[in-house]
């Protein structure tokens, strides 16, 4: 359990969705990450705000069982990175778009690699 009370990878899931709400709405949110991804050693490094926190929580989820037993919770973070990233820069491409575009598209995503991620249920255990 994590100190919000939580599953860590429900906690982690909350946190992906949150930095994309900002990243849709925030304009500073979306500079910060846009001068990281552009002028690395510009200024603070905008992942190093949220990464060390989910690897934390992806350990966590693996020491819990939460995690499918073959997933290292290592490339899992950096596939969370990946993903953060690409929403930054979906974000600065899809200026026309609806509001709530992007936090949805980033929901859809998390939904699929959550889901190949975390442990089977024992509905979904082979019998």
């Amino acid at each position: 359990m994590t100190a919000r009370g939580g599953p860590a990878l429900d906690t982690v899931s909350a946190l992906v969705l949150a930095l994309g709400g900002l990243i849709e709405t925030d304009a500073a949110v979306r500079a910060a990450a846009r001068l990281t991804q552009e002028r690395v050693g510009a200024g603070p490094d905008w992942c190093g705000c949220w990464l060390p926190e989910v690897k934390e929580l992806m350990v966590q989820a693996a020491e819990e069982g939460q995690l499918d037993p073959e997933v290292d919770p290592c490339p899992a973070t950096l596939l969370t990175a990946h993903l953060v990233g690409g929403a930054v820069t979906r974000a600065r491409r899809g200026r026309g778009e609806r509001p709530g575009a992007l936090t949805g598209e980033l929901r859809d995503l998390w939904r699929l690699i959550r889901r190949g991620i975390a442990a089977p249920t024992e509905t979904e255990m082979p019998k």
